[in-house]
């Protein structure tokens, strides 16, 4: 219930301040989806989940988890309300 809340204050305060979206670390959940008309985005962890953000040069963010092989790869599409990159090549 705690991550919900939290995810759900900060987008609201984002939505208050005029933002787009919001980019939050440190809570090992990676997300990168809408909430309401704000982008909540959140790094997750290198250590536990391995993912990470990547923002590619036209300004798309991407969820970014760590293949068997090594190396990176977009995670599918949480939603269609999300600017998402799903193919790195």
């Amino acid at each position: 219930m705690y991550v919900g809340d939290f995810e759900s204050s900060v987008a609201r305060e984002a939505s208050h301040r005029g933002m787009d979206g919001v980019v939050c670390g440190h809570i090992h959940k990676a997300e990168l989806r809408p909430i309401g008309a704000i982008l909540y985005c959140n790094t997750g962890d290198w250590v536990e989940s391995c993912t990470a953000l990547g923002e590619r040069a036209d300004g798309s963010l991407v969820l970014l988890t760590f293949a068997e092989k090594g190396h990176p790869v977009a995670a599918p599409p949480r939603s269609a309300g999300a600017r998402l990159v799903t193919n790195l090549r």
